[in-house]
């Protein structure tokens, strides 16, 4: 399976993927990072269901530095491509926006832009400063919240709800 940043997708196709419930079978348990061969970093890997879109949450921390993360919304295509569209990052240094020059410190919000893929070798080369968290259990309850991620035991009772509004 290919991980690339992205290929030609559109800035209304990525919101349709984030604003498309999800659902995942477990919580985004920290316990469940796990230490790779690099000795560098604990990382996680779940799928998501999800209504219309294939997607994986991608979680990294890096061992010496807990407040150094990455959150990532991935999108599988139809050819088992993988798409980073989103990625929350803890404070690893200063990120440069290429098209603006804004310096970036401190934890910040990536998002796949048109703009970015058509004139950087980046999609995800935008960020957004935020101080909605800091730690990497913050950053995961807002990623959550923001990326419409739900439990799958919750899909059965919204399923029959949506009949029952019927």
């Amino acid at each position: 399976m290919g991980v690339i940043e992205s290929t030609a997708l559109s800035d209304e196709l990525v919101e349709t993927i984030v604003k498309e419930r999800k659902f995942i079978d477990d919580d985004l348990r920290l316990d469940d990072l796990k230490l790779r061969n690099d000795e560098v970093h604990y990382r996680m890997k779940k799928d998501l269901i999800c209504e219309e879109h294939k997607c994986i949450v991608k979680v990294r921390q890096a061992v010496l530095n807990p407040l150094n993360f990455s959150i990532i919304l991935v999108y599988v295509d139809r050819f088992k491509t993988e798409h980073l569209l989103v990625r929350y990052n803890g404070n690893h240094g200063r990120h440069t926006n290429l098209l603006t020059q804004e310096k970036i410190d401190g934890p910040h919000i990536h998002r796949w832009t048109e703009d970015y893929f058509k004139k950087t070798d980046n999609p995800l080369g935008f960020a957004e400063k935020t101080s909605s968290y800091i730690t990497l259990k913050d950053a995961v309850r807002m990623f959550i919240r923001d990326m419409n991620i739900l439990k799958a035991t919750d899909q059965s009772q919204m399923v029959l709800d949506d009949y029952n509004a019927h």
